[in-house]
């Protein structure tokens, strides 16, 4: 039974794409996990004019390509199916004591509260990563320190 068991790899195309190399069947299936139906679509003119379907696609059946933030939800993806994965790193080491280090560095005239420095270093460890926090709570301190350490280094 584990000889039939689909391994798919998983491989860094770009700064944004991973490329999945598997069998075309299971590309099918990945096309269908990752498409949806855009709220609203039967509004939009092109849909009523039968240009587009309304669907978005966000892994592309003629490269294999997936965006790389979508990678938790392919793990996801291959434990629902029971399909063995590999894939490389996409993560920067950026560590706790990396962070602290470049805060004090800037010598800023106010505390970074835990939650920011954990956001700045989610954010530095992925590259790309969406970041909700609510009104009041320091995401321009985030960002300038996101776009300090991008800059410096």
């Amino acid at each position: 039974m584990e000889d039939n068991k689909e391994h798919l790899i998983v491989e860094k195309a770009n700064e944004v794409y991973v490329k999945v190399n598997c069998e075309r069947h299971v590309a099918q299936e990945l096309s269908d996990f990752f498409t949806f139906f855009v709220p609203g679509h039967q509004f939009v003119p092109a849909f009523r004019n039968r240009i587009w379907d309304g669907k978005i696609r966000l892994f592309d059946l003629r490269s294999n390509h997936l965006y790389i933030g979508l990678l938790p939800y392919f793990e996801e993806f291959c434990k629902e199916r029971n399909y063995a994965y590999s894939h490389d790193e996409v993560e920067d080491e950026f560590s706790l004591y990396h962070a602290k280090k470049f805060i004090e560095g800037l010598q800023l005239p106010f505390e970074v509260r835990d939650y920011q420095l954990d956001a700045f270093i989610h954010a530095m460890q992925r590259r790309r990563a969406l970041l909700l926090s609510p009104t009041a709570s320091g995401k321009s301190l985030i960002i300038y320190l996101i776009v300090r350490q991008l800059l410096d280094y």
